[in-house]
């Protein structure tokens, strides 16, 4: 299944979503079966099977109709006079004035084209166009000019620009002019009948069922029905796309067998002259356009192309789509403003100046990692994890944002560049490693004097069960790359050696960067924090941890090594304090357990855990040798537990960590009870696998600030003590306890958390997730979130605090601004500054948060 296309909502000019099944004709009738590979007299019959998101190209010459089922025998169009796509415009640019259009063609070409703000180099609307006197460097470090011309006026609302300079992001409305409920009741061309039913119809859009294991199921035993589908115009101002509008369907399928489908019902259409086009999802929700897919015309025997970017049967809200001349430019709510930068002032968020989104075109072979990369919600077993950075965001030595990152399918890194001021942007070619493996990047950073650090850390390893006394070279491969910022190689070193130094066999692949790596410069030092599997020990199992060592940014060689910070280590965040030591924290999950906080530099180190949480224990007397322990508590599933555990969970997510003069502040997002507790371990559930409880309270982002002597403070282990933690918390100190693997008790205490967001520890339905923070220049944090329920994202939040753990602007919605799980972000001359990336469009979007002077 295209996960693209599954969307809630899409403007849609038609296309088909999941599974892409083919078809068979239909012979003699039986009842589709639901689970097993069963028969029924004889006779083929289907098989409920697992959501399959490949290609079902078998056939089935003994294929029978489900019971209910419309069989058609002969290929038949009833009389279809339905009209190809048209790439003619229904309404002329140049004029504005609605063309005569007798037949109800699909017209894909905007009325008014966007302005490139290239074309002429002049402005049409309001308006001068200027050239963009910034300069970008090439890969090889030659100076290019980007001329940056003003966008031509589109819209009445798009011709008035904004204090930043920059137009208001365009919004675009659909309206119907021809509605129909499509009963679904066409087939598919090939192994089914190929029937065109004219009910199906609308503009040049056909409904219909496709095969599934032995018929195309269209009645309303095993097959969804009545399709609501509305043709018309996406427009905005004077700019308009033909749309079609697809809706979850008003019937579903009526077995009795958890209402299986058998058939999906999918869109095919007609193009005129079989041009190509493209496919773009309108979300209104982010006021974005996807790019679903690219359709070149392969006319089945009816005339129709069959699209398989979208499934009508998992539509659960609204989609809208609209299709473009593949050689047409893609649409955007964005204006051009430099050769290959599209940009646009979002909606106003209190407490902030302005939000500025820039979208940088990149070559089309270039692949870039995207949001939708990592779909994991708070819910999901996958989020427990980490994930590791995919752009590594930093100031230039010329001013300009620069972010290091990597096309993950080429392992080809790249640094691309804008300039705030010209909007100009280059991007290039950032060397490898010299030994010619496939090599992750893991993070990066740079340092005051125009160089650029990145390690590179060996993707995936043949034997995971390494250890010394293996082929030395199994040991995992880790690269550290100094250049210019021309890319000029400077620098490169082999952090590890035959001896496995710094105790690596496995960090992550393409699909698996569940552990995460930060890396910082500061005084001539590089600090590299980085999980990932240890060598095998003598109970013959790979442990995870994280590691932290110091390097010498000059000769790249190692300083210090301090061993483990955390283990597990599930995420963590490094940062540069005010006096140049390094500080990060760690998501522990059993030493310790909690958010562990460091300061080191090349001489000294000191940890201590600041905010720890609950756990689930176990759900049987004995385990592994171990017990019998004493009975516990019952869990929220109703388990009895015992005195030991082996929860891997840690109902939290790191934010971000910054110096606010008198202490250190810490943001994260984890869970409270009703009465504010975070140490309940009853609001938990241990090896349940009908619901294995990965989140059970709302998640809210907590803050608390850490004494800058917290290594003089009292306590130690996971016991948080006044002394440690000074913020003054929203509810009283905690204390509480969990039983180790051994049975042996551990004791807990928290203090000082003030709540950031407020959601209702009983409603899972909201929660915050990819917490990021920024220290301003006023010494407040900005702290950027998303809101998910358990699953899926909802949309994106903002906040300004004040150090001490106060809400400076009450938390507000940023629309049109989507975050990645681990990436952090850059505030640069007042304005804080996200990289995300766009596979599809093959670009990176650069969102400005701008704050007030």
């Amino acid at each position: 299944m295209n996960k693209v296309l599954c969307a809630a909502a899409l403007a849609l000019v038609l296309s088909g979503c999941g599974d892409d099944h083919s078809d068979a004709p239909a012979a003699a009738s039986s009842t589709p079966v639901i689970s097993g590979a069963a028969t029924d007299g004889g006779a083929s019959t289907p098989v409920q099977t697992p959501v399959d998101t490949g290609t079902d190209t078998g056939t089935d010459t003994g294929a029978t109709s489900g019971s209910g089922s419309t069989v058609h025998g002969a290929t038949t169009t009833d009389g279809d006079t339905t009209p190809m796509l048209t790439l003619v415009p229904a309404t002329q640019p140049d004029t504005g004035t609605a063309a005569t259009d007798t037949t109800p063609m699909l017209d894909l070409v905007p009325a008014t084209q966007p302005a490139t703000g290239t074309d002429a180099g002049t402005e049409t609307g309001t308006g001068t166009a200027t050239t963009d006197s910034g300069t970008a460097t090439t890969g090889t470090g030659t100076a290019v000019t980007d001329t940056a011309a003003t966008n031509t006026a589109t819209t009445d609302a798009a011709s008035q620009t904004s204090t930043t300079g920059l137009q208001p992001v365009k919004h675009f409305q659909f309206a119907a002019t021809a509605n129909i409920v499509a009963p679904g009741t066409s087939t598919e061309t090939g192994q089914c009948a190929g029937n065109v039913d004219k009910a199906d119809i609308i503009g040049a859009v056909n409904v219909y069922s496709k095969f599934y294991q032995n018929a195309c199921y269209t009645g309303t035993s095993y097959s969804n029905a009545n399709y609501p589908i509305a043709s018309g115009q996406l427009s905005s101002g004077d700019e308009h796309f033909t749309a079609y509008q697809f809706s979850a369907p008003q019937q579903s399928a009526s077995n009795s067998q958890d209402n299986f489908v058998a058939s999906k019902h999918y869109v095919r259409l007609k193009l005129e002259n079989n041009q190509a086009v493209n496919l773009y999802q309108y979300d209104a929700s982010l006021n974005k356009f996807n790019l679903l897919a690219h359709v070149d015309a392969a006319p089945d025997a009816n005339g129709y192309t069959a699209v398989d970017a979208l499934n009508l049967d998992d539509i659960s809200d609204t989609m809208t789509v609209v299709v473009v001349d593949a050689n047409a430019a893609a649409p955007s709510t964005y204006f051009q403003v430099a050769d290959n930068v599209m940009a646009a002032q979002l909606a106003d968020v209190a407490g902030l100046q302005s939000v500025n989104a820039y979208e940088v075109s990149l070559d089309s072979n270039i692949t870039p990692k995207a949001v939708a990369d990592f779909t994991a919600g708070p819910g999901d077993d996958a989020n427990k994890y980490g994930q590791n950075h995919y752009y590594s965001v930093m100031k230039l030595s010329d001013g300009q944002v620069g972010v290091v990152w990597q096309d993950r399918e080429k392992f080809t890194n790249y640094l691309t560049k804008f300039n705030p001021s010209s909007y100009a942007s280059t991007t290039l070619t950032l060397p490898s490693a010299s030994s010619h493996k496939d090599y992750l990047i893991a993070a990066s950073t740079n340092d005051d004097n125009g160089n650029i650090y990145y390690v590179l850390f060996e993707a995936g390893n043949t034997d995971p069960n390494y250890n010394k006394n293996s082929d030395p070279h199994k040991s995992l491969s880790a690269v550290l790359i100094k250049t210019d910022e021309s890319g000029k190689l400077l620098g490169e070193k082999e952090l590890n050696d035959s001896q496995n130094t710094l105790n690596m066999t496995y960090f992550g692949d393409l699909h698996h960067e569940t552990n995460v790596v930060s890396l910082k410069y500061a005084n001539g030092k590089l600090a590299l924090l980085y999980s990932r599997l240890h060598n095998q020990t003598a109970d013959g199992l790979n442990h995870q941890g994280a590691d932290g060592i110091v390097l010498d940014a000059n000769s790249l060689t190692l300083v210090k090594s301090w061993g483990q910070f955390s283990g597990h280590s599930f995420s963590n965040v490094l940062s540069v304090a005010d006096d140049q030591n390094f500080i990060a924290i760690d998501l522990g999950d059993n030493y310790p357990r909690g958010v562990n906080f460091h300061r080191f530099n090349a001489s000294d180190r000191n940890s201590r855990v600041v905010y720890t949480f609950k756990t689930a224990h176990g759900t049987v007397a004995a385990h592994d040798g171990r017990g019998p322990f004493a009975p516990y508590y019952t869990d929220i599933a109703g388990q009895q537990t015992y005195q030991w555990s082996n929860d891997n969970k840690t109902y939290t997510e790191l934010g971000g960590i910054a110096d606010v003069d008198d202490g250190y502040a810490v943001v994260f997002a984890s869970e409270h009870d009703a009465q504010g507790r975070v140490l309940n371990n009853a609001q938990t559930s241990f090896d349940n696998p009908s619901d294995p409880h990965n989140i059970v309270n709302a998640r809210n982002i907590g803050f608390v600030k850490v004494s800058p002597s917290f290594e003089q403070a009292s306590g130690s282990g996971n016991v948080v003590s006044d002394d440690l933690v000074v913020s003054h918390g929203d509810y009283a100190a905690e204390e509480g306890e969990y039983y180790s693997f051994d049975g042996n008790q551990m004791p807990q205490r928290d203090t000082g958390i003030k709540w950031l967001t407020h959601y209702d520890a009983s409603d899972v339905g909201h929660n915050a997730s990819r917490v990021k923070v920024a220290k301003t220049d006023a010494n407040q944090l900005l702290v950027l979130w998303e809101e998910w329920n358990k699953t899926s994202y909802l949309q994106t939040k903002v906040a300004l605090v004040s150090k001490d753990g106060d809400l400076v602007s009450q938390p507000a919605t940023v629309g049109g601004v989507r975050v990645n799980r681990r990436d952090e972000l850059l505030n640069l001359d007042n304005s804080v500054w996200s990289v995300t990336g766009d596979k599809n469009a093959h670009s990176l979007q650069f969102i400005e948060l701008k704050l007030k002077p």
